[in-house]
């Protein structure tokens, strides 16, 4: 898998990523997973820590997370989608380590995070939640354009502004979440617009943009933003699921507007 593709991809990889739920593309997901079992059935899934020996390279042990990571998404079953996400996550860790100064494992070690995080609840799910943001952080501060770090900070940011008041406290004062109080609208909104002008071929940017306007009440902004993904190619089973749910999302709202 080469350096191109793992970029591009690593920005449509991240749907799931919502500390505070799905937003309806996990159902239409799991209709195009089958196109991925074929690589699902190949790789078991093992539980992996700080000491598990890593005979691979190190781009075949990066190659290897991303891999656990499209294997997880295609599970049906929560036990083996955490699995697969906890594999990704010690993997991609493991080069952090390594090499502190490359952002894709950095950027897949919060991605793995952050999707474990949507399979959690309580205090496991705000720790990682807290550990997927500083991450993205700090693939930011080494790799300032990273599309797929701002996505991610923008993702968390808007699933602590959905959360509500005492929900969003309990989450940042008191389960240890503290890096996630810095959250709001705007700051959702930069991020997320940011990734979008970063890349504009992913449709994945345009719509949770598009989502996040309709949570703040921008009805017209949301409908722009969703017909941005019109112009992305579908080069895979998420875009093709992101365009099929952008449709849904453009007829409603013109309705609702012409209404």
């Amino acid at each position: 898998m080469s350096r191109h593709f793992r970029m591009t991809s690593s920005y449509m990889l991240i749907l799931l990523l919502a500390v505070g739920g799905a937003n309806g593309l996990a159902a239409q997901e799991a209709d195009v997973a089958p196109a991925q079992n074929g690589l699902a059935r190949t790789i078991p899934c093992e539980s992996l820590d700080d000491d598990s020996p890593y005979p691979l390279g190190y781009e075949e042990t990066l190659d290897l997370a991303i891999q656990a990571v499209h294997i997880g998404r295609s599970r049906p079953e929560k036990d083996d989608r955490k699995c697969y996400f906890g594999m990704a996550e010690a993997l991609a860790r493991h080069l952090v380590f390594e090499n502190p100064n490359d952002p894709e494992p950095r950027y897949w070690y919060a991605a793995a995070m952050g999707l474990r995080a949507a399979e959690e609840g309580g205090r496991t799910q705000v720790g990682l939640g807290q550990r997927a943001h500083e991450q993205s952080r700090l693939t930011l501060s080494i790799a300032p354009d990273h599309a797929g770090a701002q996505h991610v900070l923008g993702r968390l940011h808007a699933a602590v502004m959905r959360l509500s008041g005492f929900k969003r406290f309990m989450a940042t004062q008191v389960l240890g979440g503290k890096a996630l109080s810095e959250a709001s609208w705007e700051s959702a909104e930069s991020y997320l617009a940011s990734a979008a002008r970063l890349q504009p071929e992913v449709p994945d940017h345009h719509f949770e943009l598009g989502i996040l306007y309709m949570d703040m009440g921008r009805p017209e902004s949301a409908l722009a933003a969703f017909e941005r993904v019109f112009s992305c190619p579908r080069m895979s089973p998420v875009d093709r699921a992101v365009h099929a749910r952008a449709q849904q999302m453009v007829a409603q709202l013109r309705l609702d507007l012409a209404g």
